[in-house]
């Protein structure tokens, strides 16, 4: 529990015994540059580290607990001393300029259970630092420059693991098989990555019973999803857009009670919408745009009444919008453009107050436009290339 430090880093006079916490934190500090000086009070004379600014201490034991420094403006390397802190629960480095890649010695916190290095300036491969940190519940990496492929077995032993967020990087590869052995995860961000090939489904993430939130959005992830998402039954939030996944939709995606947003575009899926979707009552955002789906506009849009945002656009759907869609009371924005619908615009389309952005562009649309739209105070309007009145279209040619 106690180190040598001499005479304050540096000087040849008598070494001082001092406390591991202190020792440790004093030499992480060395290695920082603090253009604000906001850890001045940080002071090696000092017997504890517990009245120190952004330290928190365990009342009973009095060894750190929690290392917050979030936005301070620091920078530099994640060197040294950090592993003197046997006992701290929390280290949270976010939102400044740190450098270089992350130190195996951080693999020797075994009781950590949160560590935050989101939105620095890391860089180099994510190592196997996870091994000995089997109390590890919450772990963000994101936003940094982090590169290359995830060691396979880097969460083998992460079953504590409950937020795991690697967004925004440049990592590829596929994901580690080792994932599903984080049976407690209920948040997956690995959005903005290179991360490539089949994430396994069937046997890998709906296996995470506990999910969600799941987010893969942005990759080069490929393959099919298939059923099985309704084993996750308190799943909210997925988000695989940006990808090259193919196929038809699982067909028990709406089976997810929980679902509220549902983002599956600019991807390759193909076939017709899933019947199952129309459980999905408390989804208030829903987009498919940009994919390969055909088969006819889904008749039953109007049992979502919890939508706010809509985008099926950019798709092969055929038949015609539904009277039921003025049921859908807080739709924001819907995007129908480029597809191969006709008939009428709804006049029940008026009876959606919350409407702003409407964008029908490019499909086989005919007769007028219904009366009430004009009052909505719409910001945005694009029902253009379709077969509608041309008086009409002049009338509201300036939100075109």
């Amino acid at each position: 529990m106690v180190a040598s430090l001499k005479g304050c880093m540096g000087s040849d006079s008598v070494p001082i015994q001092i406390n591991d916490d202190v020792f440790g934190l004093i030499v992480f500090k060395a290695d920082l540059i603090d253009p604000s000086s906001y850890l001045s009070s940080w002071n090696e004379d000092d017997d504890s580290p517990c009245s120190w600014k952004f330290i928190e201490c365990n009342p009973v034991s009095g060894r750190v607990s929690q290392v917050s420094l979030d936005g301070l403006g620091l920078s530099g390397r994640l060197g040294k001393g950090l592993q003197k802190l046997q006992h701290m629960k929390t280290l949270s480095l976010s939102h400044n300029n740190f450098s270089g890649d992350i130190s195996l010695e951080l693999g020797f916190l075994s009781n950590l259970e949160r560590l935050n290095l989101s939105h620095n300036s890391l860089s180099g491969l994510i190592p196997s630092f996870l091994d000995s940190m089997s109390s590890i519940k919450f772990l963000d990496l994101s936003e940094n420059s982090f590169s290359g492929k995830l060691p396979d077995d880097l969460f083998r032993n992460s079953l504590s693991l409950r937020y795991l967020s690697l967004a925004g990087n440049l990592l590829r590869g596929p994901v580690p098989s080792s994932l599903p052995s984080c049976s407690s995860l209920n948040t997956i961000n690995l959005s903005n990555n290179h991360f490539s090939g089949d994430p396994d489904f069937s046997r890998g993430i709906w296996s995470l019973k506990r999910l969600r939130k799941l987010d893969l959005s942005h990759n080069e992830f490929s393959g099919s999803v298939p059923q099985g998402a309704s084993a996750i039954h308190n799943l909210k939030e997925l988000q695989l857009q940006g990808n090259r996944f193919s196929g038809s939709l699982p067909g028990d995606i709406g089976l997810c009670p929980h679902l509220n947003r549902l983002d599956l575009s600019s991807n390759r899926f193909s076939g017709a919408l899933p019947e199952s979707l129309q459980r999905l009552s408390s989804m208030s955002f829903f987009s498919l745009s940009k994919n390969m789906l055909a088969g006819e506009f889904p008749q039953w849009i109007g049992s979502l009444t919890n939508l706010e945002y809509l985008d099926l656009s950019s798709n092969g759907l055929t038949g015609s919008i539904p009277s039921s869609i003025g049921d859908l009371k807080s739709l924001r924005y819907l995007s129908l453009s480029n597809n191969k619908l006709f008939g009428i615009i709804p006049t029940s389309m008026a009876s959606c107050p919350m409407l702003s952005v409407i964008r029908l562009r490019s499909n086989s649309f005919n007769g007028s436009i219904p009366e009430g739209l004009f009052d909505l105070g719409l910001e945005e309007v694009d029902i253009s290339h379709n077969g509608l009145d041309i008086f009409q279209l002049k009338r509201v040619s300036h939100l075109i």
